[in-house]
């Protein structure tokens, strides 16, 4: 949920597409709202326990959310959940679950939490591996692949785990295929 008292993602989303998305909330602030039940399990990693609440209206106060938001979308959100399909963000079926109160409250606004960022969107290479300036024409030399490189993903919405390695292997292959033909 955003600092307006909206989700903006379905909570089950690769790492990198939820850091992605919190960059783009404003702030780039959020929380992560348990119940009871899933607050014990499993580790919360990094993020910031802000405290526990019994009422919906006593976590709006002590977040400095727009009063009625979270009420408007936790009912929302366990409607669907109750219904088992999210409509809208696709959770999926097995992590959609009633939240009950008390709820347990993570900060998990970037820099407050720990993700796991890498750059996508780098050196433009040629199919060979080799480095182009922004003219197009090559750096003498100079070889990329992977994460490094402007391949497959963009940002983190297209990004999932896996997709560097295979643009590092593939591309890596070729780069030091050429660079020991040259």
């Amino acid at each position: 949920m955003n600092s307006e008292g909206r989700r903006f993602v379905a909570e089950d989303v690769y790492h990198g597409r939820m850091a992605h998305r919190i960059a783009q909330q404003p702030g780039a602030q959020a929380f992560l709202i348990l119940d009871e039940e899933i607050f014990g399990y499993p580790k919360h990693g990094s993020h910031t326990f802000i405290d526990a609440f019994e009422t919906t209206d006593e976590a709006e106060q002590a977040l400095g959310l727009p009063t009625g938001s979270l009420q408007e979308t936790l009912a929302r959100y366990n409607v669907d959940a109750a219904q088992g399909d999210d409509t809208e963000f696709h959770k999926h079926p097995d992590w959609l679950k009633v939240l009950e109160p008390p709820y347990a409250v993570f900060e998990i606004s970037i820099p407050r939490s720990d993700y796991h960022w890498m750059s996508l969107g780098g050196l433009m290479t040629d199919a060979d591996g080799r480095a182009l300036r922004e003219d197009g024409t090559v750096v003498p030399g100079l070889y990329a692949a992977g994460a490094c490189t402007n391949h497959l993903p963009q940002d983190g919405d297209e990004y999932a785990s896996g997709m560097s390695l295979a643009a590092g292997s593939l591309f890596g292959r070729r780069a030091g295929r050429h660079a020991a033909a040259s």
